[in-house]
């Protein structure tokens, strides 16, 4: 991470976010994505920087190429991947859904606690442990498995 945040702030590009997968393959190795997200509003200096004409999109693709070789030159085996070869942790068809409880405390701001569902099995709670506990969050502390078959 500190080489990613360290490589944005060198050319000036803000993220809105930056997301960590990291995932087992069937083979026994594991492969790690990271995916950074971009907005042409929260970027400006850094556009203008380069060329006004230039949209977004390019200006992102190289700075995704050049932090790719960057990393290669680490030792790192790094790549650009588009949207579609990103492996998906659920089937597209399937549907998640999502409810919020706002909880009020007397003299203090109140919080949030939001749940989100999807149907999984066995295998993707263990991921789901295995990734919140590398990306340096929180552990995985409820996970209820429901509709098994």
């Amino acid at each position: 991470m500190p080489l990613i945040a360290q490589y944005l702030n060198r050319y000036g590009i803000l993220a809105d976010k930056i997301r960590i997968t990291d995932r087992h393959t069937a083979s026994g190795g594991s492969e790690t994505w990271i995916a950074l997200t971009l907005s042409a509003t929260d970027n400006p200096v850094a556009l203008q920087a380069r060329n006004s004409c230039i949209p977004l999109q390019e200006v992102t693709r190289i700075a995704a190429r050049r932090l790719a070789a960057r990393l290669c030159e680490m030792g790192w085996t790094a790549g650009i991947a588009g949207p579609d070869d990103v492996p998906s942790l659920v089937a597209r068809s399937d549907r998640g859904t999502w409810r919020a409880v706002v909880r009020e405390k007397p003299y203090a701001p109140a919080d949030y606690i939001a749940v989100y569902q999807i149907n999984v099995d066995e295998r993707l709670i263990a991921e789901l442990r295995t990734c919140f506990v590398a990306a340096g969050g929180p552990p995985l502390c409820c996970a209820w498995p429901t509709g098994l078959s």
